[in-house]
């Protein structure tokens, strides 16, 4: 059977897309007692956050430049990294079982099709 794929994290906390205004969303987590917590980010467009399986980092789709992109938000220092860019939608991120690894799909080739990245050989990078 293949691993739930969740945006919960081991603890029960949860992130979570707000609205915010004029089309953007803000990023929150809630736990399990319903409390929000706003994180220190500007409001963007994000879409389907995904919490790693060790609870420190999330992946999820930003809208910019025209198309989505996949990005990492490092919790503890509240940084996104850029994993994927190019003209077309990348979106729809799910960690692999040991987070090593962000899959997602793209139409880079006209049909959405799944790709993934090693997400610390990539991040170790400058954009």
């Amino acid at each position: 059977m293949a691993p739930l794929i969740s945006p919960w994290s081991a603890t029960g906390t949860l992130v979570f897309l707000a609205p915010g205004g004029a089309g953007a969303s803000v990023l929150e987590w809630i736990d399990r007692t319903g409390r929000r917590e706003p994180l220190a980010l500007a409001p963007g467009s994000y879409f389907y956050p995904r919490i790693s399986p060790d609870g420190t980092r999330v992946a999820l789709d930003v809208g910019d430049r025209g198309a989505r992109d996949i990005w990492i938000l490092d919790i503890a220092r509240l940084a996104l990294s850029r994993l994927s860019d190019g003209p077309t939608d990348d979106m729809l991120a799910a960690w692999s079982p040991d987070g090593a690894r962000v899959f997602y799909s793209s139409n880079r080739h006209g049909n959405f099709d799944v790709y993934y990245r090693d997400v610390d050989v990539l991040l170790a990078r400058s954009w």
